[in-house]
Parts: structure tokens; C-alpha cells; sequence
């Protein structure tokens, strides 16, 4: 915990953890997104990610891997020109560009996966979608994902947004975010 990546895109380092076990070789990579109001450390302390997968490899029933987990705030890991800046972009570039290239890890399509709880499912998605050269599967826990808000339709509780998509809340900029959209 407690580390960093420079980010051009952002102009700021990304924070990150990184689940890393012993192996003699190269790793795979999982990016493992945490959910609203969470932090880059919430799998290692709530979720027990250590400690399961220390468990799980040492039996053989789970492969070596290396998981980095970074710091999303609650930018809902989309571009936000009017806050947190271009996040979406950091993420699916210099994050793991930067990762990959300090701990020897992932590499190619194959060796690389994106996932994520609440908020994170949606992110991992959306990373997915934009860049399906670069993840081999993309995996959403529980993940955020949304119909498509057409104009006048009844509004769905948006204070969970804060200001991602706009203040006051503007539907077409989160309809420009959506995964159903995306894949449309």
C-alpha cells in the first residue's frame, strides 16, 4: 500500500496497492476497481484479498497473479471535465502502462483482466469496452450498471453520481458514459 504511478494524462501520480505473491516467473495482472466511497486499500483490509489468494494459490486452485488496486475516488472511472479530470483515459493507458512496466507484471491482452465491485463492476466495463485490445475478460461484482436515462423519463436517485455527470446532473453526459450505450 501507499504507492504511486505518475500519470500524464491526470498531471498527478495515481495512488495504488498491488497484491504481488511469490513467483519465479512473470505474472498475470488483474486491475481490481473498488467501489463508491472506497479507497485503493478496501480488498486488502475489508475484502481479505491477501490472505485468500495466499491461501487459494498455495492449494493450486487459483493460478499466480498479481492484482493492482487503485485509487478511483468516486469518479465513477469516467472523464469528469469538470472534476476529478480524465480518469477513464489515466486508467486504461499510463495506469497500466506505469504498472506493468515497475513490478514486470501483465503484458498483453492474455495476462491482463479488469474488475470491480459496485462502482468498480461499472469502471472494469467501461475499461473493457474501450479497450478490448487490452483486457482479456473484464469482471463485474455487483457492478453499477444502468439503463440508458432518456429525456423525461422519470429520474433515478442521481445523488450517487455527486458531480461525475454534471452539476446539475446532465443525462446526456451520462448517457455518453453508459455501457448499454457503448454497446449498442
Amino acid at each position: 500500500t501507499g504507492l504511486a504511478l505518475p500519470s500524464p494524462v491526470l498531471g498527478r501520480p495515481i495512488s495504488y496497492a498491488i497484491y504481488e505473491p511469490p513467483s519465479g516467473g512473470p505474472l498475470p495482472v488483474l486491475y481490481l476497481l473498488h467501489g463508491l466511497g472506497g479507497n485503493e486499500r478496501d480488498w486488502l483490509s475489508a475484502g481479505g484479498l491477501a490472505a485468500t489468494l495466499d491461501a487459494e494459490i498455495a492449494a493450486g486452485r487459483v493460478p499466480p497473479l498479481a492484482v493492482v488496486l487503485p485509487m478511483g475516488r468516486d469518479s465513477w472511472y469516467v472523464d469528469d471535465p469538470d472534476g476529478a479530470g480524465p480518469v477513464h483515459r489515466a486508467f486504461t493507458t499510463d495506469l497500466v502502462d506505469a504498472a506493468e512496466r515497475r513490478h514486470g507484471i501483465g503484458g498483453c491482452r492474455a495476462a491482463r483482466a479488469v474488475g470491480g465491485l459496485s462502482m468498480g463492476g461499472y469502471g472494469a466495463v467501461l475499461a473493457a469496452l474501450a479497450r478490448p485490445d487490452a483486457y482479456a475478460a473484464a469482471i463485474s461484482l455487483s457492478g453499477s450498471l444502468f439503463p440508458e436515462m432518456a429525456d423525461g423519463a422519470p429520474a433515478r436517485p442521481v445523488h450517487m453520481f455527486g458531480r461525475v455527470f454534471g452539476d446539475p446532473f446532465d443525462r446526456r453526459r451520462f448517457n455518453a458514459w453508459n455501457v448499454f450505450v457503448r454497446l449498442a
